[in-house]
């Protein structure tokens, strides 16, 4: 447990950090390639300088030289999760180097606005060896699986249109606020989790799901709709046919972005379109298929009016009786439960094991 003066402390070397990279951006080494970089991919000056995106140069102690000369310690640096200490260090300032090096910097900003982490992209002229995004790890003020980025600017315009875009990435994000859909949010290094979808009902339940349209893409939109489901949240896909992106849809054609975002169409609409395409609906074994598909999100639903709605649209299109139908979706029902159990289970008893090993932490602690 962290007090507030730790947690605060923690946020001031956030914010000297966030400084720090903007400085490098638009003064420093950055101010070439980077922004160039930045420019080229559609983003203008005052978008860049909204998102306080940000550089952090190459080398291993930039940043963690200025914010000692700041008067922070190496420790208080470490916990706010922007350096990392050698393997077997001995907790000395020399053990540690920054965390970030070469990368663009997006920071992360909490709902209230102050910076709790940060996305941090390659160079694209850099080493392309590396992994392409790195995130701030688990710190006592950033918890991936509960933020959203773009959320600080995307709440107020959520509320006021009472629906939010979500998006796959950072540059996604950006670029639709840019193009006026300033109620744009994006998940932050991870799917998405019940905890970001408790974040977004606060201000709406109306959710418009911009995913990129290859395979990955898709099954994340359908996961993510399965999740909003069980929320009660209402769901629409948004599809382009080029399957391009939101960054790359902006910066050709703003019109076509935002027309794209009104023709949204109901998600549940959408994934049955996409199971019944290529199939016979008049063959036994594709209706079958088809009802396999549609299993996990039909049962998803929380709100047995929606759930109703669906089955008969579904029992209409394959010409099966709500009756059949219904019975067939809760046994395939049962079936995921029964593999799901099972394949959870050790993880279960590992999880137990893990917490009788942190009380016994702290009782040899106090």
């Amino acid at each position: 447990f962290f007090t507030p003066e730790e947690k605060s402390k923690v946020g001031e070397i956030l914010e000297w950090a966030t400084l720090f990279y903007e400085k490098q951006l638009w003064q420093g080494l950055g101010k070439g390639d980077i922004l160039k970089y930045l420019k080229e991919r559609g983003l203008s000056e005052e978008t860049i300088k909204d998102f306080r995106l940000g550089y952090a140069p190459p080398g291993w102690r930039n940043l963690l030289t200025f914010l000692i000369g700041k008067g922070y310690e190496s420790k208080d640096i470490l916990r706010a999760g922007l350096i990392t200490e050698k393997e077997n260090g001995s907790g000395r300032a020399e053990d540690f180097y920054d965390r970030f090096r070469d990368r663009i910097m997006f920071p992360i900003a909490g709902t209230t606005g102050k910076i709790i982490g940060y996305s941090a992209r390659i160079n694209p002229r850099g080493d392309e060896s590396q992994a392409k995004y790195i995130n701030t790890p688990e710190t006592e003020v950033y918890h991936k699986s509960g933020v959203l980025y773009g959320i600080d600017k995307a709440k107020l315009k959520a509320r006021e249109e009472d629906w939010i875009l979500l998006v796959e990435g950072n540059m996604d994000v950006i670029a639709s606020y840019q193009a006026g859909i300033k109620n744009t949010v994006a998940v932050s290094g991870t799917a998405l989790t019940a905890d970001q979808l408790n974040i977004i009902r606060r201000y709406t339940k109306n959710i418009k799901m911009f995913f990129d349209m290859d395979e990955a893409g898709q099954t994340a939109a359908l996961r993510s709709a399965q999740l909003a489901f069980e929320k009660d949240l209402n769901v629409f896909i948004v599809s382009i046919d080029e399957g391009k992106d939101a960054a790359d849809i902006v910066k050709e054609n703003v019109e076509k972005f935002n027309q794209a975002i009104k023709g949204a169409v109901p998600a549940m609409g959408y994934f049955i379109d996409r199971s019944v395409f290529g199939k016979d609906k008049r063959d036994i074994q594709d209706k079958k298929k088809i009802i396999e598909e549609l299993s996990g999100l039909i049962n998803s639903f929380s709100n047995k009016v929606e759930k109703e709605f669906w089955l008969k649209k579904i029992s209409g299109q394959l010409d099966i009786s709500e009756k059949a139908l219904s019975e067939e979706f809760e046994k395939n029902n049962n079936r995921q439960w029964s593999g799901e159990n099972r394949n959870t289970f050790e993880q279960r008893e590992e999880v137990i094991e893990n917490k009788y090993d942190k009380i016994k932490d702290i009782q040899i602690q106090i």
